[in-house]
């Protein structure tokens, strides 16, 4: 059966090449945090892929759903219809036009300075783009609409624009607050809409156009460097709008500080990203779409807004859909899911609903469910979610696919992981008894420190003849020597020693019943048993030995038991001590099937002061009874 679940998954499941190292970090407790913490993209398993090609890095989506992204919107969001205002250069040339000056906006983009020695010449250049920007019928359009409509409401909205018309504010409404230069708000803690180069309807004293503008803001006064330098270090960055050679840009990336937190910008499909590299910001391009070059960006925004707007409930409801229908989801959806399992409510939606082995072929290829399988890994609430799904729906009540999933995920298992699956197993067995064994190996083999309850409990819960081979494994594990290192009561010198004391995973009361139901069928269990718990006597002495702590004749176990038979003095005996007596009671049990005599000489021959006074008890107890 498993044979052929294997060459299932196999078809699913690319092979992987073991262990993976999980990223620097996980998109989870999200608060405001250092661009090496959220915003590089070591996690770019987690990016958001929208219609339009576009494909939102984990530090940008993440920086909307935590209230840390700021919109920073330039003058190509104003030039689709019904808004139809002009960019930079056009606006430069309708100025030159109403000062009935001959000549063409400046062939090398500085535009700011032909602005600035058309006001020296006395021209209005401020009032001339009022009358510009202010043309009758320029109305908000979808640009406007889609980036307010990135937040769930309008008291959410962060947007600093460059633009000078009131399109935003419009599509937002009254609930968003409106800054306007040079009256601007702390860039480190602000909400609402800022006008940074001044608006239609601001001072004149705020607005940015000329070049002696854009000085008086970022180097004399410089109010709009302040706000920038705080936001930069701050939030996280996207710019839409906005061309790489825009005089605007270029002034705002003089103004990012060292520390600045992540940037991006919203690109079309022919731009050259090495520009946008340039200012270190990072570039989103969108498709090609011939009929309508701005469509696939726009309609991107759409669906980034539509799902950061959904509620909890509109999230399981959608994830349940996608589940019902199957794992091969197109890269959109696929994406989605993928990011919505790397949060608790999305995990836990996921764990309702995915069943079968398609679901765990399919979440076997994510970088947030491979990490569970890092001995050394510590989970997240989602993966502790996802762990106890694995458990139950894979371990449990699986057809045994996990056993292979395991094995492809580089056959080790986190302690979250490894808990869920102790307590999954003790509480609901495989159907398989095959898969039972199996996973009590794994179990056993892979203990960790904080595991002992669960191991007692699943050892007390065996019954026999049927479960002997997992009692057996699970005997054997629980009183497994580990070492506790106490320092020597000896002052520093040459006779310092460490000492140690011997623990084991065993613990009292549970190990009781695990003896009570090995003594129910001892002529089944003795001959293995006495070989577990003389083998862990012996090494409980070596280990003795080599701190100095024992000899042929003597060792701390030795003397702390009384008497090898029942003696009240031994009645509080720990774990350790119980083990000599199921040495004891299965060398009993092994006396009647061979001589006493032979089982003396064979605990006799292995040199260990215990197992020799269990030889010599033996043979009293055969003499006692006149053989």
């Amino acid at each position: 059966m498993l044979r052929k679940l294997g060459k299932r998954l196999k078809r699913l499941v690319p092979r992987l090449s073991g262990p993976q190292t999980p990223p620097a970090q996980l998109p989870h407790g999200r608060t405001r945090r250092h661009e090496t913490e959220l915003d590089v993209d070591a996690d770019d398993w987690l990016s958001l892929h929208l219609p339009g090609g576009v494909v939102v890095p984990s530090g940008l989506s993440n920086a909307l759903e935590s209230g840390e992204l700021v919109v920073f919107v330039g003058a190509g969001a104003s030039v689709d219809p019904p808004s139809s205002l002009p960019l930079f250069k056009g606006l430069t040339e309708e100025v030159l036009g109403l000062a009935q000056s001959s000549d063409t906006p400046d062939p090398n983009g500085r535009y700011d300075v032909q602005l600035g020695d058309l006001e020296d010449e006395g021209f209005d250049v401020c009032g001339a783009v009022r009358t510009i920007i202010g043309a009758a019928g320029s109305a908000p359009n979808r640009w406007h609409r889609a980036i307010v409509e990135l937040w769930d409401n309008s008291e959410s909205v962060r947007v600093v624009t460059t633009n000078y018309d009131q399109h935003i504010e419009a599509r937002a409404g009254q609930q968003s607050d409106v800054w306007v230069s040079p009256a601007l708000p702390l860039g480190r803690d602000f909400a609402g809409i800022v006008h940074l180069h001044g608006s239609l309807h601001g001072s004149t004293e705020g607005l940015v156009i000329t070049d002696r503008h854009f000085g008086r803001a970022y180097l004399t006064e410089g109010w709009a460097r302040r706000f920038l330098v705080e936001l930069f270090r701050n939030y996280v960055v996207l710019f839409i709008g906005y061309s790489h050679s825009d005089i605007v840009l270029q002034y705002l990336a003089r103004g990012l500080p060292p520390e600045a937190r992540a940037r991006y910008a919203l690109v079309p499909p022919d731009d050259d990203l090495s520009d946008w590299d340039r200012l270190r910001i990072t570039a989103i391009p969108w498709d090609v779409d011939p009929s309508d070059r701005y469509r696939p960006a726009v309609r991107a925004l759409e669906e980034w807004g539509r799902r950061n707007r959904w509620s909890h409930l509109d999230h399981e409801n959608h994830i349940k859909d996608l589940i019902a229908a199957g794992p091969i989801l197109d890269p959109i959806e696929d994406d989605y899911l993928t990011k919505v399992i790397g949060t608790p409510t999305g995990a836990q939606s996921f764990a309702r609903h995915a069943t079968g082995d398609d679901w765990l072929a399919w979440i076997a290829n994510k970088q947030h469910f491979k990490e569970m399988f890092d001995r050394n890994g510590e989970l997240d609430a989602p993966q502790r979610i996802l762990a106890h799904w694995f458990a139950r729906a894979q371990v449990s009540n699986g057809t045994g696919a996990a056993l292979y999933a395991f094995g492809e995920l580089g056959a080790q298992l986190s302690y979250g992981l490894w808990s869920a699956i102790a307590h999954s197993i003790w509480k609901t067995r495989p159907a398989q008894r095959e898969d039972f064994e199996a996973w009590v190996s794994i179990l056993t083999y892979q203990a960790h420190d904080g595991g002992n309850e669960l191991l007692n409990y699943l050892a007390a819960d065996c019954t026999l003849p049927d479960d002997r081979p997992v009692l057996l494994q699970l005997i054997e594990a629980l009183i497994q020597p580990r070492l506790r290192f106490r320092p020597s009561l000896s002052v520093l010198g040459d006779d310092a020693r460490t000492s140690v004391d011997l623990e084991v995973r065993a613990e009292d009361h549970w190990f009781n019943q695990v003896i009570e139901t090995v003594r129910s069928d001892m002529d089944l269990m003795a001959s293995d048993v006495f070989e577990i718990a003389t083998t862990a006597l012996s090494r409980y002495h070596r280990i003795y030995r080599s701190f100095g702590q024992g000899s042929d004749d003597y060792d701390p176990l030795s003397l702390m038991r009384s008497a090898i038979e029942t003696h009240p003095q031994d009645a509080h005996n720990d774990a350790v001590s119980l083990t000599v007596d199921l040495a004891r009671d299965s060398a009993v049990a092994l006396s009647k099937a061979r001589s006493a005599r032979d089982v003396a000489d064979d605990l006799l021959t292995r040199r260990i002061p215990i197992l020799s006074r269990l030889a010599v008890w033996l043979i009293s107890q055969e003499n006692t009874n006149g053989t």
